[in-house]
């Protein structure tokens, strides 16, 4: 991995990653990791050079390092040399797909209005 965006999230942000073998091939599963506990991503999408992995949900604040680990019976845990800052969430604020103030957001897009009949 030599590449995370963006590199400041909140809980449930897409994290965008690039690097070299982060196919399925290669990447069982992606973690982030603050060196005591390790919390697994959920992967989105994979290639060989690009990943995309949601953080969870329920991640406190802090800095943390992705991780992945290797597939195969010897399969590895690596710790990767990308780092991203996790915030809390505004107060108040739920901005993941799904929510209320997601839906806000895609409204101040007139291309997005159109596309769910909202007029334009």
């Amino acid at each position: 991995m030599r590449v995370v965006n963006p590199d400041t999230v909140t809980p449930g942000t897409v994290l965008k990653v690039e690097g070299e073998f982060l196919d399925s091939e290669h990447v069982a599963k992606v973690f982030l990791t603050d060196g005591k506990t390790d919390y697994e991503m959920q992967v989105l999408k994979q290639a060989a050079a690009k990943l995309e992995a949601r953080v969870p949900d329920d991640l406190k604040p802090g800095k943390f390092f992705l991780m992945v680990l290797t597939t195969g019976s010897d399969g590895m845990l690596i710790e990767q040399p990308v780092k991203v800052q996790v915030n809390a969430p505004a107060a108040g604020i739920d901005s993941r797909p799904g929510t209320a103030a997601n839906a806000v957001n895609r409204l101040v897009c007139p291309e997005e209005n159109l596309a769910v009949g909202n007029g334009g």
